[in-house]
């Protein structure tokens, strides 16, 4: 018997509202983009109003960016005398889905539940996702993954995401002193 396997769901209906060009940027960052030549976190899809990742850290902190983005994009839109006609909707949910061979299966529940480790989490990543300049030069990084549970050795100048499943809930120290 296989087991089911998890994916996290952010829904994303905008109401007509324009983003900042920031939002895209720091989702592109995240591995979470959507333009072209945009490159996506192992396991992540994104479509117009469809974001899904593995990760639950990930999907939790895409859904903190697109919140404020979508607050300051209805705030600009009623200051210059616009009216919404409808409000914006963002919902994160958990989808479980079990093998075909087992018979067809899809599970749903929201979980918009937001912890202070959430965003705690959010705001340690802020000045990573809005640093600009030349990236640090390349070291090694001991990467442990709190959602997946992999841990790795990561060549690179910054490290903030899983490289197994793009997950932000990681700890990261110089593989040097993981070595000693």
């Amino acid at each position: 018997m296989k087991t089911p396997f998890k994916t996290y769901i952010l829904l994303l209906d905008l109401a007509g509202l324009e983003l900042g060009a920031s939002y895209y940027r720091h989702r592109a960052r995240l591995g979470v983009g959507q333009r072209k030549g945009s490159k996506l976190a192992p396991g992540v899809i994104v479509t117009d109003g469809v974001v899904m990742t593995p990760s639950q850290s990930l999907a939790k902190e895409v859904y903190i960016l697109t919140i404020a983005a979508t607050v300051e994009a209805v705030k600009a839109f009623e200051e210059g005398g616009g009216v919404l006609k409808r409000q914006p909707t963002i919902q994160l949910g958990q989808a479980r889905f079990r093998p075909v061979e087992e018979g067809d299966s899809v599970g749903w529940s929201t979980s918009d539940q937001l912890t202070l480790r959430d965003t705690q989490r959010h705001e340690q990543l802020v000045p990573v996702l809005t640093s600009a300049g030349r990236p640090p030069k390349a070291s090694d990084w001991f990467v442990e993954c709190m959602d997946c549970g992999k841990d790795e050795i990561v060549n690179a100048g910054r490290v903030f995401q899983c490289q197994n499943c793009g997950a932000v809930d990681v700890r990261v120290s110089r593989a040097e002193a993981v070595m000693a």
